[in-house]
């Protein structure tokens, strides 16, 4: 899910993670990686320079904030190759495709079910809050534990059908815990 890639930070170079779709290499050439460096930079400078420049108003700042990550996106992506750039479209297609199918599988709470969710949430960051003061290994223990009771009351309430959709939902989140 992360590629390594070359930027330069206050004159040195660092290895910086590219978020890509999942599973995604690029593959980039030591001279690309250079060229999205600089590009960075530039976007780094300009972006301070905007920000710091008080002559305009928040919403032309945003405005010119927003056309600057747009040029670098298309920076970025005029370097790739026609290959990289089709490898990175179909990537892009995919997880768009995943979100969709996460978002068919959404659980719908019925207003029963969220005025029980609302309880368990307040409960959980009772304890949580109790648990501020305590040391540390006690902290963590009481913390994981309001968060097991949380889950518990959670999967409780489910119907059937729902628990069957979030089975299916972790599924195409690659089985992420909560």
């Amino acid at each position: 899910r992360l590629q390594l890639q070359v930027r330069p930070a206050g004159g040195a170079l660092l290895i910086r993670p590219a978020i890509l779709p999942r599973g995604v290499q690029l593959d980039l050439t030591e001279a690309q990686q250079q060229q999205i460096a600089t590009l960075r930079k530039d976007y780094s400078d300009a972006r301070r320079e905007l920000t710091q420049n008080r002559e305009f108003s928040a919403q032309d700042r945003r405005d010119q904030m927003r056309d600057l990550s747009n040029d670098l996106q298309e920076g970025i992506k005029a370097v790739y190759t026609p290959e990289q750039r089709a490898k990175l479209d179909e990537a892009q297609k995919q997880a768009a495709k995943r979100r969709e199918e996460m978002q068919k599988l959404r659980i719908v709470l019925s207003d029963e079910q969220k005025a029980k969710m609302k309880k368990l949430s307040t409960k959980r960051m009772d304890a949580y809050k109790e648990a501020r003061e305590l040391p540390q290994e006690e902290r963590q223990a009481t913390y994981k534990k309001a968060a097991e009771e949380y889950r518990k009351g959670y999967d409780k309430l489910l119907t059937e059908e729902q628990k069957e959709k979030q089975k299916k939902l972790r599924e195409l989140q690659g089985n992420r815990p909560n």
